[in-house]
């Protein structure tokens, strides 16, 4: 059996893939994904490397740097998961998949959409069934599965954590997973291993807003910020420093003053909704690409708890779909 667990996010396309009971393959690539004549041409002429797919008789790009995409707007609402960017992601991870069927493929919603079963269900149906990627490639989708976004990384932890005191305190005990996404974040409270949706919801103080409270404290020092792209294609390229204007700025400490200003206020509803069901955590899991921004946050709303950030945490998600499946 194949699977494919696809994580399309608002920054990077996450996805794991492989047979049942084998290693899974795990690709991130960046979010950008619009027509293909937004894309620059190389100085010798001739089109940049790039996926190319099909929407709607129209080539688009996808998987590609959002800077490079010249005069692109990125989708930052809820409704995400019906844009035509979405579903050019969506293409770019069944062909990266290297098949021509896909026996199950798990990807997720954030929290409050997951909850109007009309959502789910008509992503389903989206993604369901024979996808036409290019002129002479096709990708059968034989089934769908849609599980909260943070159930990944959960999935992920308990499929593959060696930490048996860990592992006890997850299948026994009460865990939050947060998912500090770019457009949201999300989180999923368990107690021994089921789902309290009380206790689970969404914020959309993300990394987005942190991201511009970065630009601008930079800008404060600098006179201009580099904009959210620049620095996003930083953080992602696990940069130190970013040059602007011919200075190199150090990004950490900008990063860290952003995230202890931003982070906390967006956690703010999450302890607010489980302090309401009377709900403490033995354990907290981070995943997605802002995990490490929210890291400490986390340790002050929770200071009795087992606060544990995955090893690749912007792909904790995806793999655990992939377990799910």
């Amino acid at each position: 059996m194949f699977v494919l667990g696809l994580d399309i996010g608002y920054s990077n396309l996450k996805l794991a893939y492989g047979e049942k009971g084998e290693e899974p393959k795990v690709e991130v690539l960046p979010v950008g994904a619009g027509p293909a004549e937004l894309m620059p041409q190389q100085l010798m002429g001739g089109a940049s490397n790039c996926i190319l797919v099909d929407i709607d008789g129209e080539k688009w790009v996808a998987g590609v740097e959002p800077d490079r995409l010249q005069g692109w707007e990125r989708e930052l609402h809820g409704d995400y998961p019906s844009t035509k960017s979405y579903k050019a992601l969506f293409l770019a991870g069944l062909l990266l998949s290297g098949r021509s069927e896909i026996d199950v493929l798990v990807t997720g919603l954030p929290v409050d959409q997951f909850m109007d079963k009309s959502k789910r269900d008509a992503l389903v149906e989206r993604l369901t069934g024979e996808h036409q990627i290019s002129p002479k490639r096709k990708v059968l989708v034989k089934s769908v599965v849609v599980v909260p976004q943070p159930a990944g990384a959960y999935m992920d932890v308990v499929s593959s954590c060696d930490d048996e005191e860990l592992l006890e305190i997850i299948n026994e005990g009460r865990t939050v997973v947060i998912d500090p996404g770019f457009f949201s974040v999300d989180w999923v409270a368990l107690e021994e291993g089921e789902v309290r949706y009380q206790s689970s919801g969404t914020s959309l103080k993300a990394m987005s807003m942190l991201l511009q409270e970065l630009n601008r404290l930079i800008q404060e020092d600098y006179g201009t910020g580099p904009g959210l792209e620049k620095i996003e294609k930083a953080i992602r390229s696990n940069k130190t420093e970013l040059l602007l204007h011919g200075s190199k700025v150090p990004l950490g400490e900008y990063f860290d003053k952003a995230a202890s200003k931003v982070a906390p206020n967006a956690l703010t509803p999450m302890k607010k909704s489980m302090r309401e069901e009377g709900m403490a955590a033995d354990a907290v899991l981070l995943a997605g690409g802002g995990a490490s921004a929210y890291k400490e946050a986390a340790k002050e709303l929770f200071p009795h708890s087992k606060v544990v950030v995955p090893s690749n945490a912007v792909a904790s998600n995806a793999r655990g779909f992939w377990f799910c499946g």
